[in-house]
């Protein structure tokens, strides 16, 4: 379990993140395949849904990772703080649509920065059962969503690094 302290250090990098994803929205459209196959906009909007369906997943979901056998995965993930690319595929109600709409970014920024502000105060055995990493106490599962968070927005700062789409 994190200390107070850590676990705000923490929902307040999610706060950062989600910053720097709206700061990334006048350039939704931008692409570069030999980065990606998604859009700024598309990672934004897979990134967005993750973190808010993890959000009210962990809301709702209470000792389920009571009697948890380790995943070697998760551990890694954790410890490393990093995912790496082209190793996992969403899952399918994860996937962005094709041409994700910037006011609708807009609008679940605003949702997913809503429902994270709740989080911290959970209790610490509130957990949820992710879909590879298996279950998740809310400390771990806070580290998680910033880990997956930061691995869309490295991918947004490739592409638009290397993008020459200005619109």
């Amino acid at each position: 379990m994190q200390q107070p302290y850590v676990m705000q250090a923490v929902i307040s990098t999610l706060y950062d993140q989600l910053d720097e994803m709206e700061g990334s929205l006048p350039r939704a459209s931008a692409t570069d395949d030999t980065v990606s196959g998604w859009s700024v906009g598309q990672q934004i909007e897979h990134t967005l849904s993750a973190l808010s369906a993890m959000s009210v997943a962990l809301r709702r979901g209470r000792n389920e990772a009571d009697g948890r056998r380790p995943n070697r995965f998760l551990a890694l993930v954790l410890e490393s703080g990093t995912i790496q690319r082209g190793r996992v595929k969403a899952p399918s109600a994860m996937l962005p649509s094709d041409h994700p709409d910037k006011k609708n970014l807009q609008r679940l920024i605003l949702k997913t920065r809503n429902r994270i502000s709740i989080l911290g105060g959970l209790p610490p055995q509130a957990s949820f059962v992710h879909h590879i990493l298996g279950p998740m106490h809310r400390d771990e599962a806070l580290q998680f969503m910033s880990i997956h968070t930061e691995h869309h927005l490295k991918i947004i700062r490739d592409i638009l690094r290397t993008s020459a789409d200005t619109a």
